[in-house]
C-alpha cells in the first residue's frame, strides 16, 4: 500500500498531477482545495501523502491514488468519506475549498457553504453535518501555507494559541501540547504537533 510519494512533477492536470518516481509515472488525483496550494510546477520535486483505494466494477478493479499535503488533510478526507452517501471519487471532486474552510463550515453547521461544494446538494450537506459536526475541529487549524523552519518553542506557543481559538482553555491547550511531547516525539511543524496532540488526547483514558 502506497502512503507517500516523492518525485518530480511530470505534468500538472486540472484534477491532480503525474508524479515521476524511480522511472514510473504515478497519476495522483488531488482535490482542488489542496491542488491550489501546491507550488511545485512541472519539473520540480513534490512530496504527497497518499490515500489509495481500489474501485471494483464487476470483474474489473481500478486502483486510485489521492494526494494531500499532509497527514492531517488525509485524515480529514478519511473522515469525510465516512458519510454514507460520499465515496472517494465524489469526495475528491467535492473538496473544492481549503480543508480548513470546509471543516469550519461543518463545525458551524454552515449548510450554505457545504451545499455549494461540487456534487454536494442540500441533502448531502445535512448528512455531512449530522455525521461530522463536533469531530472536525482539529482540521480547522490546517493552514494554507507551511511555516518556514520555526523553532520548537515557536511551534509549541503557536499550537497553544490555535487550540485556544477552537475552544480550549489555555490550561487545556498547554496540557495537550505537553502530553503530545511527553513521549519524546519532536514534531517539526505546528500542524504535526496539533495532530499529535489530538491523537494523544484520544488515547487518554
Amino acid at each position: 500500500m502506497i502512503s507517500r510519494l516523492f518525485g518530480r512533477v511530470l505534468e500538472r492536470k486540472t484534477q491532480g498531477v503525474i508524479l515521476g518516481v524511480n522511472g514510473i509515472g504515478y497519476e495522483v488525483l488531488v482535490p482542488a482545495g489542496v491542488l491550489n496550494f501546491l507550488s511545485a510546477q512541472e519539473g520540480e520535486q513534490l512530496e504527497l501523502v497518499i490515500y489509495e483505494y481500489l474501485q471494483i466494477d464487476g470483474s474489473r478493479a481500478t486502483s486510485y491514488l489521492i494526494g494531500f499535503r499532509s497527514e492531517l488533510e488525509r485524515d480529514f478526507f478519511q473522515q469525510f468519506i465516512t458519510v454514507a452517501s460520499i465515496g472517494p471519487r465524489l469526495a475528491v471532486r467535492a473538496l473544492g475549498l481549503p480543508v480548513a474552510r470546509i471543516a469550519q463550515a461543518i463545525e458551524e453547521g454552515d449548510l450554505r457553504v457545504l451545499q455549494g461544494l461540487p456534487g454536494i446538494g442540500a441533502r448531502k450537506a445535512k448528512e455531512i453535518v449530522a455525521k461530522l459536526q463536533g469531530k472536525a475541529g482539529r482540521f480547522c487549524l490546517i493552514r494554507d501555507e507551511a511555516p518556514v523552519e520555526p523553532r520548537a518553542e515557536d511551534i509549541q506557543a503557536e499550537a497553544v494559541e490555535l487550540l485556544m481559538q477552537v475552544g480550549h482553555t489555555r490550561a487545556e491547550a498547554k496540557e495537550m501540547v505537553e502530553r503530545a511531547l511527553a513521549g519524546g516525539e519532536r514534531p517539526e511543524t505546528v500542524e504535526e504537533l496539533l495532530n499529535l496532540s489530538y491523537k494523544k488526547r484520544a488515547q487518554s483514558p
